[in-house]
């Protein structure tokens, strides 16, 4: 509707928004979050799964836990080959950041040229770089919790692992350990 009355700021904010989703540094953006966010979402259905015991979730933590960290060294190469297929007539440069200018008042002050940095360590260092440490912190935090409830109720994770507790009289203080973890709310 603001288009057919020739809305000037409206079409010139659709006209800068498709600039950007063209650019390299969105569709980059896009795909990197795009191949974190479903090794994510794979983590997340498996351990969302009622019939999966907890050694396989861990497993399945430390798989995306390897791959994220893979994904931290090489990933901002994948995401530029898959942007290549995506898009063939963009500017495939990282933009270079503008330069800040200090003002130098006295003559013993430098000014900072040594602080130019090129797009793609801008592009590292302010998008990558936080988005993947947070991903993985994230699985590090859930695979220490998963640690933990395995190690206090290690007897509950399978029949041989229950027949152990049997045969080394552990069962009745893994009982207690876990009508306390109930009480206090550990688990549901």
């Amino acid at each position: 509707m603001s288009l057919d009355n020739r809305d000037g700021f409206i079409s010139t904010e659709c006209r800068a928004l498709a600039i950007e989703v063209r650019s390299w540094r969105f569709l980059v953006c896009l795909i990197t979050c795009y191949n974190l966010l479903f090794q994510i979402n794979i983590i997340s259905k498996t351990l969302q799964s009622p019939s999966i015991c907890i050694d396989d979730q861990i497993s399945h933590i430390e798989v995306g836990m390897s791959f994220v960290s893979q994904y931290r060294h090489g990933g901002v190469a994948i995401a530029e080959g898959e942007e290549k297929e995506l898009a063939d007539e963009l500017d495939r440069a990282y933009p270079e950041p503008r330069g800040r200018k200090k003002i130098c008042l006295f003559s013993y002050e430098s000014s900072n040229e040594s602080d130019h940095q090129t797009g793609e360590e801008v592009f590292r260092r302010e998008f990558f770089y936080p988005l993947v440490d947070t991903i993985s912190q994230s699985l590090q935090e859930r695979f220490e919790n998963m640690n933990d409830f395995k190690t206090k109720y290690r007897f509950l994770c399978g029949a041989s692992n229950m027949k152990s507790a049997i045969l080394s009289d552990m069962l009745p203080s893994c009982c207690a350990a876990l009508a306390k973890g109930v009480r206090e709310g550990n688990i549901d």
